[in-house]
């Protein structure tokens, strides 16, 4: 007896065969196939005990007692048609053929190695008529084309629908704008009305007032001549009246007094500025350790005095005369030091106009030196100047010669020094030596330093007492110096000797 138990898409069921035979007639197979579904049997259920099968009689009657639905098959083809069946899962595409089944298993049994896959396909998998290959395309390309519009048509009805839903969305609000416009429209008209009724009622009401304050303003008009004769005579009686002119003599007082107040106001304002700033003023450092000591004495002296520095709010200076004098008194320590102060402020400003100058000089030698031109002294350019006037050209020895190396170029003019201006005197055509200007520039010169100190600094090259014209050697700083005028170069070149 063989059986086969399955769980196929959440169902258990059991196929089986039984198989009977003497052993004397072995052509005598007898086949009992059986299905049962919805209970899965176990080699238990067809023993009768370890060693012994049970026959079919009693195995038939002990499935029909266990739970599940019990199938006898009468024939094979209904045996392969009913497990197919039961196999299968539900939905055309999902069914078992039971004839493309019998055929797997019986060559699945029968099965031999093959090495040609199309000799196995053709045996093995498709089925034993010929198939209509271009028959099959066709109907594939028409199942496509079909699916194709049905997915169209599906998608155009999916299309429809949300049209159709949005419409009817759309029209349910319209409607429902309509029920909230009109009721809204209708709201207003009501107010329109209120409001139309109430200004009709104020419009009564001040009608009425309206007649009444007639009436009473042709009283009062009535009245009008008496009681104006009245007004004038007792404005006439109180014009004239003693009280009257008292009070108009103490408004003017009070008026030229507040004009007073005012102004003395605006004076202690500014005399609070002025004494807010000075207490904010401090000498510098250099102005000397004794007027430092005695100005920050007065100074701590009126701050004491006015209370600035207090962060008081309440304080208002000055709160009283005694305030006032004692500032007074505070501001006599500023009085005594003013002579001092006064003499170093001009010291320190001459060393300021000084500084200044300095820094001008500086400033104009650094454009000049962006420009590509020497910076010069004042001094210097002070005589070249004086020397142009007379009619006598003048260069600094710098604009004259150059220095081959650069990486020397600081170094032999710091070693130069004021020596770098040197003039040297050069006639009309500025290249002979110029030696009758020379004498007449050393004589403008001479008068000119004598009358000016700041000038003496300023050297004019004599060309009759330069040192020789020997070449210096390679590796000394004068032979780096290049000058086509030779006053210029000799002068140079003798500065520089053994350097």
């Amino acid at each position: 007896m063989r059986q086969n138990q399955c769980s196929c898409w959440g169902r258990i069921c059991t196929i089986g065969i039984g198989l009977y035979a003497r052993a004397k007639d072995s052509k005598s197979l007898q086949k009992y196939p059986f299905i049962v579904d919805g209970y899965g049997l176990s080699h238990s259920d067809f023993m009768k005990d370890e060693q012994t099968i049970l026959p079919w009689n009693s195995f038939e009657k002990k499935l029909k007692s266990i739970p599940g639905k019990l199938i006898l098959p009468q024939s094979a083809r209904e045996y392969r048609q009913q497990y197919c069946e039961l196999l299968s899962a539900a939905g055309a595409s999902y069914a078992i053929a039971p004839e493309m089944m019998f055929r797997a298993v019986k060559n699945g049994l029968i099965f031999k190695e093959q090495k040609d896959i199309s000799e196995f396909t053709r045996q093995h998998i498709l089925p034993e008529n010929n198939i209509d290959v271009i028959r099959i395309e066709n109907d594939y390309q028409e199942y496509k084309r079909i699916q194709l519009i049905i997915e169209d048509a599906r998608d155009r009805l999916d299309a429809l629908n949300t049209i159709i839903g949005l419409l009817k969305r759309h029209r349910q609000k319209h409607e429902r704008s309509l029920a909230y416009k009109w009721c809204e429209y209708e709201a207003n008209v009501q107010a329109y009305d209120e409001k139309i009724e109430a200004m009709e009622e104020r419009k009564d009401y001040s009608e009425r007032e309206l007649e009444s304050l007639s009436e009473t303003l042709e009283n009062i008009r009535s009245k009008l001549p008496d009681l104006e004769k009245k007004r004038d005579d007792a404005l006439l009686a109180h014009k004239n009246s003693a009280g009257q002119q008292a009070l108009e003599a103490c408004e003017e007082s009070i008026k030229k007094t507040n004009i007073k107040i005012r102004e003395d106001l605006e004076t202690i304002g500014q005399a609070r500025g002025l004494l807010a700033g000075l207490e904010q003023l401090l000498l510098p450092s250099s102005a000397g350790e004794n007027l430092n000591k005695d100005f920050n004495a007065a100074r701590a002296q009126l701050m004491k005095a006015t209370g600035f520095s207090a962060n008081d709010i309440m304080h208002q200076w000055p709160v009283d005369i005694d305030n006032i004098d004692e500032t007074t008194n505070a501001l006599q320590g500023y009085k005594k030091l003013r002579t001092e102060i006064s003499t170093t402020r001009d010291s320190l400003k001459t060393e300021f106009d000084y500084v200044a100058d300095r820094y001008k000089t500086l400033e104009t030698a650094l454009k000049n030196s962006s420009s590509g031109k020497s910076s010069l002294m004042p001094q210097t350019e002070a005589i070249i100047s004086l020397l142009q006037a007379e009619g006598i050209h003048a260069v600094p020895v710098c604009d004259l010669a150059q220095i081959t190396d650069d990486d020397w170029q600081v170094g032999i003019e710091r070693f130069l020094g004021g020596n770098r201006e040197a003039l040297v005197i050069m006639d009309n055509d500025h290249s002979k030596k110029g030696d009758d200007d020379f004498d007449r520039a050393l004589k403008i010169y001479r008068l000119a330093k004598n009358d000016d100190s700041h000038l003496r600094n300023v050297k004019l090259i004599n060309p009759d007492e330069l040192f020789t014209e020997d070449q210096p050697q390679k590796g000394y700083a004068g032979y780096l110096i290049e000058s086509e005028n030779p006053i210029a170069l000799r002068y140079l070149k003798g500065l520089l000797r053994n350097v």
